[in-house]
């Protein structure tokens, strides 16, 4: 089995960018764009919610949504924590 390097797949938190990020396509056919300082952002203020709720390092926890900002945000908060996220 192949360990997984959370460190490197957590490291765009460290210094995120304003200029590139994801783009969400939208019910109405357009898309939104996040930067990933902003996602990042979203990510910090989400882990310390999680925190609040007595989520704690190694928990599993399920992640059900669809591709939205949100689910990204969920995905890497969880990770963040050192949690484990179940999609």
């Amino acid at each position: 089995m192949t360990k997984i390097n959370v460190n490197c797949i957590l490291g765009w938190l460290k210094n995120p960018s304003q200029d590139k990020g994801i783009h969400f396509a939208n019910d109405d056919g357009n898309w939104d764009f996040w930067s990933y300082e902003r996602l990042a952002d979203s990510v910090f203020e989400f882990a310390n919610g999680l925190k609040q709720q007595g989520i704690s390092q190694h928990d599993v926890v399920s992640l059900v949504d669809t591709s939205t900002p949100e689910f990204v945000i969920s995905l890497f908060s969880i990770m963040a924590i050192g949690a484990v996220p179940s999609p």
